[in-house]
């Protein structure tokens, strides 16, 4: 190959590069220009209560539902689901589907023990009303229709609603007297907690179930510790609540259905908790999902982590797996959450923000950084010294932080989501710019922070 040859394809692989991760950055900046501004959904105007039943209440009508031995019964292409792979779980004649969204692992062993954290079942439908056919059990689900809620909390929750856990019920949502009533154009995200186990929709027979898919095509993950994967210490329950975890308010504010809460509480990039660490897992969490975007959030409990030139190594060995699957794919790393002002600021969180924010540096056309807890001094996402349950009324600690001093409230979920998402909206033209640049790490990323 001569010299000119080899410029000559090396200037179309940077073209590529070019195109294919400035088309990601574009199509994320957009989707979160055009629903930040909106605000989270609010409610219907006159919600609808839980009205279950065991045999269906629409006398006329057609379930799209599923089969795994029958073609002609499946009807999976009427939706688009999101957060996780949708395996079926067949009984009794019957099969209902649950996404997997990740493995929790075990020692040496990190493909066991299946997570399930669903993102939302999307349809469209023209009828006044339609049935959920799921099982009533201890996850439930919550419903929006045309961008609102149709109640706060869950639906088919047994420990709520006293019902058989186990068993499938029909969920009847008629619209009658709301501001939906009659016939007309319903877009419908059906939104499941944990196991959420889904059977299918039915509808009148003079209606159909068509797909409702989101407006951009990006695949994301929310990856990190039990912070990120949704873990809530509030003395208010978060099953009737409107919003819950952080991925809960992420998805409607940056448009993206598809973001797999694939976090491990009690982990990190060194902590295993008995059994995995994040690298360990990565080769399971990533390899083969093609992810476009990757938020890595907080990973506090990496508290012996060594010096921070190792930490940084071993940050930059999961991001080599996940880059390894997809090289295109934009990361953004944050610091350590801290749970309070003091902990932010110590030598500890700080060292670990260091390292990640170096990390990050060294990949400048992947990798976005945002800092969580502040300059030592100042600016933690987490301030103050309180909690729920024990205010101090020096900082927002006080609501964010939930009752074990550890985890976030609801609100606390809600206000991370949140902020994620317009710090990431912030950080992303610098990463634009830097591809678009070619910068190299070490040579020409002076404008890296």
């Amino acid at each position: 190959m001569s010299a000119l040859d080899f410029i000559s394809r090396a200037l179309v692989v940077r073209e590529g590069e070019i195109e294919r991760r400035s088309s990601v950055i574009a199509a994320l900046m957009c989707s979160i220009e055009e629903n930040l501004s909106k605000g989270l959904p609010g409610l219907i105007n006159v919600p609808i209560a839980e009205n279950r039943s065991s045999t269906t209440q629409i006398a006329s009508g057609k379930l799209y539902g599923f089969s795994s031995g029958t073609p002609a019964n499946d009807f999976r292409h009427h939706f688009n689901m999101y957060g996780g792979k949708w395996e079926n779980s067949d009984f009794g004649g019957v099969t209902r589907l649950r996404a997997v969204t990740a493995y929790s692992g075990s020692l040496g062993n990190p493909l066991t023990n299946p997570l399930y954290r669903p993102g939302p079942i999307r349809f469209a439908t023209w009828a006044d009303k339609f049935e959920v056919y799921a099982l009533n059990e201890p996850t439930g689900f919550r419903m929006r229709v045309n961008g609102k809620f149709t109640k706060d909390g869950l639906y088919g929750n047994s420990d709520i609603n006293g019902d058989a856990n186990g068993q499938l019920r029909y969920y009847l949502f008629d619209f009658t007297g709301t501001e939906f009533a009659g016939q007309g154009l319903k877009q419908v995200e059906i939104i499941g907690d944990g196991q959420f186990r889904f059977a299918g929709v039915r509808v009148p027979i003079t209606y159909t179930v068509e797909p409702f898919p989101q407006s951009f095509p990006l695949k994301a993950a929310l990856h990190g510790d039990s912070i990120s994967a949704g873990t809530i210490a509030d003395s208010a329950d978060y099953r009737s609540a409107r919003y819950a975890k952080m991925a809960d308010v992420m998805r409607p504010l940056t448009g993206i259905s598809d973001i797999w809460v694939n976090g491990i509480g009690g982990r990190g990039f060194v902590t295993n908790g008995g059994a995995v660490n994040f690298v360990e897992q990565a080769a399971v969490a990533f390899t083969g999902a093609d992810f476009d975007v990757v938020w890595s959030v907080g990973t506090r409990n990496d508290g012996a982590y060594g010096n921070k030139a190792a930490y940084q190594a071993v940050v930059e060995s999961w991001i080599d797996i996940v880059l390894a699957d997809n090289p295109d794919t934009i990361i953004v790393l944050t610091g350590p959450i801290g749970a309070n002002s003091a902990e932010s600021a110590g030598a500890a969180f700080q060292d670990m923000q260091d390292a990640k924010r170096a990390a990050a540096a060294s990949y400048p056309r992947n990798c976005a950084f945002i800092n969580t807890c502040g300059r030592v001094t100042a600016d933690p996402w987490i301030f103050g010294s309180g909690r729920v349950g024990a205010p101090a009324g020096n900082g927002n600690a006080d609501l964010v932080l939930g009752t074990d001093g550890v985890h976030p409230s609801i609100f606390g979920h809600n206000y991370l989501g949140h902020r994620l998402v317009t710090e990431t909206a912030r950080v992303l033209p610098l990463l634009a710019s830097r591809i678009r640049k070619g910068v190299i790490a070490g040579k020409n990323d002076t404008d890296i922070v």
